[in-house]
């Protein structure tokens, strides 16, 4: 259900605020140039491509497109192998709903395209000559293989390459508030079965709360359905469902098992669970461990599964710690901070954390209010979560050729003319005058002084310096 409000949220704000974020902006001039006047404008690229992953399926089809069409351009959407039935039905209604629009022109649909195709192949769409931007979203080491795929004819690209986000809790965190928080965690940890780019991979928890919501986080954890929410037969609440597949199984297991060896306290799950009722499912059991360590690899890969990691007090005595563990990943994409608001230490992990997103007292709300997404280049590996925006009007707008306009301000009565002293026909002339170019230095000095000087005086003086050089 998630998906879908975050889908729906998408398109109303594209219908309401798209042609607002794309209008012609004016901007400002200088004193030099009140002759004239300045817009950008924001122009269609032509042809645009999205590279999606398979874990929002909907809403990683749909909102490319949404983008595409609202700033004027063409698509191509190469969706995950994994997804490509659901991805195929997804276009079809979007085509669908054009012809429908615009039933005069039914060749419009066409603008929306899809190509289904392994990993292998998708290189004859990155290297297209005729792609003009590429948005990815998946991970590092193929987004590395995209980007310079696609740096072979220069095209432009957003990469969002996945995340170890932390969700911080102060000190200073109300003690009624606790409750509300470990809900929130939870789903933040355990949504779509942690197969969440911007899921929380890492909870550090000052001394103060660490027991008290600890214990509330075990016995969540503990209480969690898994199963197949989709069975109309169950009689189950479930809350996690299964994962795409169980590949990477063997290696969170091992993650689990190294940690424990470090020192971690396993409080529930660290292995695949094999579903009595849905024995071919790709299940893990959810996981909570805590008292981690940075040293640990748990700590440093991203998992994308259900496995809710928290870290030792000793690790997160001071606020620093607090920051330098929280910055302490080869990602920077999002982030959560639970404490009072507006307090010190608020703002200090708000400004210090190194993430593309932050949200405060709440994890991942920042995406429902389509505020620009993405992650930040300041990672420990140069570039680990992307870069690059999609989402708001910073979004529309890196699908746009930005356009800047300069005009006459009033019209055929403002045209520049290059002033005698500088004009290169009539220069030569000068040049017979002894001294003329001392003069022409002195001139654009006055110039220089006329337009920018720091206050009245030094406007004066420039312009009787320009004068006297004419």
């Amino acid at each position: 259900m998630g998906e879908y409000l975050a889908t729906i949220e998408k398109l109303s704000w594209t219908i309401k605020y798209a042609e607002e974020s794309l209008k012609p902006e004016s901007r400002p001039t200088n004193f030099l140039m009140l002759h004239k006047r300045n817009k950008v404008l924001y122009e269609p690229l032509g042809i645009v491509a999205a590279i999606t992953s398979w874990n929002y399926p909907l809403h990683n089809i749909m909102h490319p497109i949404f983008a595409a069409l609202a700033t004027g351009n063409a698509i191509v959407l190469k969706p995950s192998e994994r997804v490509a039935c659901s991805s195929d039905y997804f276009v079809s209604i979007v085509r669908q709903a054009i012809r429908a629009a615009i039933p005069q022109r039914p060749g419009l649909a066409d603008v929306v395209q899809l190509i289904n195709c392994w990993p292998a192949e998708a290189q004859y769409l990155t290297k297209h000559p005729l792609l003009n931007h590429l948005t990815f979203i998946g991970s590092y080491d193929i987004g590395r293989t995209v980007a310079l795929s696609a740096a072979e004819n220069l095209t432009q690209v957003c990469l969002e390459l996945g995340g170890k986000d932390p969700a911080i809790v102060l000190d200073n965190t109300p003690e009624d508030d606790l409750g509300r928080i470990a809900s929130i965690l939870t789903r933040g940890v355990f949504q779509a079965a942690g197969q969440n780019c911007i899921g929380i991979e890492r909870i550090i928890i000052q001394p103060c709360h660490l027991g008290k919501l600890l214990k509330m986080l075990e016995a969540r954890v503990r209480a969690l359905e898994v199963g197949d929410p989709l069975d109309p037969s169950s009689q189950d609440e479930i809350d996690v469902g299964a994962c795409i597949s169980d590949e990477r199984f063997d290696e969170l297991e091992m993650l689990v098992k190294k940690a424990w060896e470090m020192g971690a306290h396993i409080h529930c799950g660290g292995h695949r669970y094999r579903h009595p009722r849905y024995p071919n499912g790709y299940y893990f059991a959810p996981t909570l461990l805590s008292r981690v360590t940075p040293e640990m690899a748990i700590a440093k890969t991203e998992l994308f599964s259900p496995v809710m990691l928290v870290f030792h007090e000793k690790a997160a005595s001071t606020l620093d710690q607090v920051i330098d563990l929280a910055n302490d990943t080869d990602y920077a994409l999002g982030a959560s901070v639970f404490g009072r608001p507006g307090s010190y230490e608020m703002r200090k992990v708000v400004k210090d954390v190194r993430a593309g997103m932050i949200c405060e007292n709440d994890f991942a709300s920042a995406y429902l209010c389509s505020l620009p997404f993405g992650g930040s280049p300041a990672a420990g590996r140069s570039g680990g979560s992307g870069y690059g925006r999609f989402n708001g009007p910073e979004g529309l707008r890196s699908l746009c050729n930005v356009k800047s306009y300069n005009y006459d301000r009033c019209g055929s009565l403002s045209k520049t003319s290059i002033p005698t002293r500088l004009d290169f026909r009539s220069s030569k002339e000068h040049d017979r005058v002894r001294g003329a170019e001392q003069k022409r230095f002195a001139f654009v000095g006055g110039m220089t002084a006329f337009a920018f000087g720091l206050n009245v005086v030094e406007r004066v003086r420039g312009l009787w310096q320009m004068l006297i050089n004419a």
